[in-house]
């Protein structure tokens, strides 16, 4: 049942609070995760059992992600039209019947195939890393039951925007991992940090399933040919192809990477987590709150609600993003060495990894617009655009691993990922614009490029003033931690004055979101310029 205006307004304005709400959590479950990064390489460092744990954690991970956000994305649309009725109790019961089993059959046939997953993934591996790699991997599979229900749960939460346990599944899971990584590692070896893995995974659904149940819709039965499971699975494929092609594409690098030296898999999987920290923490928090608010806005034929709401999403991407890209390449070293440079990760592998962090790093605003773009489309129920940018991307980023992995070596693989990035996201924004029209193409422009200007001077600040910072970020300092915090500070706080300086005016909605976040007053929320 699509909203009416009154409501559409009042979880409009929960968007700042949501949003809030959101980054908070994903801020601590990221720290934990740096911990989780950082215990992985303190025991295995860039070593053959690295590379053979992320082979065998690939096809899980990329499984939930692609199933997560088809389920997700297919399902918060039609379930919008049920809301509220007997017909949405039922569309929940039958969905998550039906999943279930498809579930079920997907880890029994994923665990009979695993050597073919193994070496379709890795076909440069060795015949003993290839069977470490195996054993691995069929340790690890059967959580591919768990992370597909929970993102049955996590739609079902989203769409009754109740985002607060969904917030909180990285808690647990990152700490299973640090355990596992830790104590069981060091009993016994990296399949004891499998086991943990299994756990971790599996976690992502138990965790919410109190929250579920107290929400989940009374009344209704199970009814296998219910309309609205027709639609989603009619709708599921090509958010599956566009939402896994990421995931995909990591597979398309790792199979490069399996022909370079041993350990340039795991230096590239460690430059990934800190390239992806931004868009973890800032834009899967937007795209959390606002894609049920454009599904509404869209379902209640309000376009005009509809395009306000995509220009805020955008343009609070950029004015987060880019100074955190120019950040990353400045400081890339100096923040490979302080997250994983002890135990087995040395300085050597502190240099590999910060090449891959700052070719990484030059595509990041291009991944947050484009997340952002699919999920505007997926509001749309337009299913097949997603899908094409995402095939085209993948295909490019094939087409530039094999010319750039000469010369840039892994660098050419993260260079790569950038630059096929940056094809989609331009696609999917010229294509919205054409089928939308008039979306502020002028002012997005106007305010990117001040933000540009902004972030480019604070990154000519840090480099000047990175020698002299020098000897208290070089391993081994006990300051270092709190040094590197000053400073990212300091950069975010002289970021924001040049964003004033400027008259970016969006930057009011930053403000509205922390006072009202630590209700120090009650604003109101900036006003959108088109």
């Amino acid at each position: 049942m699509p909203l009416n205006s009154s409501s559409r307004e009042k979880n409009a304005d929960g968007v700042i609070k949501w949003t809030a709400l959101v980054v908070v959590f994903n801020i601590l479950s990221r720290l934990l995760g740096f911990f989780r990064e950082m215990s992985i390489a303190y025991r295995f460092g860039a070593l053959a059992e690295a590379d053979a744990y992320l082979v065998a954690i690939f096809i899980p991970s990329f499984l939930f992600v692609a199933f997560r956000d088809a389920v997700r994305n297919a399902f918060i649309p039609i379930y919008g039209d049920y809301k509220g009725k007997e017909e949405g109790a039922s569309l929940v019961k039958t969905a998550f019947a039906a999943f279930s089993l498809f579930l079920l059959l997907l880890t029994i046939v994923g665990t009979l195939a695993a050597p073919l997953i193994v070496r379709l993934i890795a076909p440069g591996f060795e015949q003993e890393l290839f069977s470490l790699s195996l054993v691995l991997t069929r340790i690890i599979l059967p959580s591919i039951f768990f992370l597909g229900l929970a993102g049955l749960v996590t739609s079902v939460l989203h769409a009754h925007y109740s985002f607060l346990a969904p917030a909180t599944i990285g808690i647990p899971y990152n700490l299973l991992i640090i355990f596992s990584a830790l104590l069981l590692g060091a009993l016994y070896g990296v399949r004891g940090l499998a086991w943990g893995t299994l756990l971790a995974f599996s976690s992502q659904f138990f965790i919410q399933l109190p929250a579920f149940w107290k929400l989940m819709p009374r009344g209704g039965k199970i009814h296998w040919r219910h309309p609205g499971l027709k639609a989603i699975l009619k709708l599921m494929p090509p958010i599956i192809l566009a939402s896994g092609a990421f995931e995909f594409k990591i597979m398309v690098d790792r199979i490069f990477a399996s022909f370079l030296p041993v350990g340039r898999i795991a230096v590239l999987s460690y430059a990934s987590r800190l390239y992806n920290l931004p868009y973890n923490i800032i834009v899967l928090a937007l795209i959390t709150v606002f894609y049920p608010l454009l599904v509404d806005y869209y379902s209640s034929g309000d376009l005009d609600g509809y395009r306000q709401q995509l220009r805020r999403g955008l343009l609070l991407i950029q004015i987060f993003l880019l100074p955190m890209t120019v950040g990353l390449i400045v400081l890339r070293e100096p923040i490979v060495s302080l997250v994983f440079e002890r135990g087995a990760f040395e300085a050597r592998d502190t240099s590999l990894t910060a090449v891959a962090l700052a070719f990484y790093s030059l595509g990041l605003p291009f991944l947050g617009l484009r997340y952002f773009l699919e999920r505007s489309f997926f509001a749309l129920k337009d299913t097949r655009t997603p899908m094409l940018a995402a095939l085209g991307m993948v295909g490019l980023n094939a087409v530039f691993n094999y010319l750039l992995i000469r010369p840039l070596s892994h660098g050419g693989i993260a260079l790569g990922t950038s630059l096929s990035g940056a094809f989609a996201a331009f696609f999917l924004l010229y294509l919205l614009w054409r089928r939308l029209g008039h979306l502020g193409g002028k002012h997005l422009l106007s305010v990117t490029l001040r933000c540009l200007a902004a972030a480019l001077l604070m990154g000519l600040a840090l480099h000047l003033g990175l020698p002299f910072l020098a000897p208290y970020l070089a391993p081994g300092t006990i300051t270092r931690f709190l040094v590197m915090g000053a400073v990212i500070a300091a950069a975010a706080a002289f970021y924001f004055f040049l964003l004033y300086l400027f008259r970016v005016r969006e930057i009011s909605w930053i403000l509205d979101l922390f006072s009202r976040f630590l209700n120090k007053k009650r604003g109101t929320e900036g006003e959108d310029v088109s």
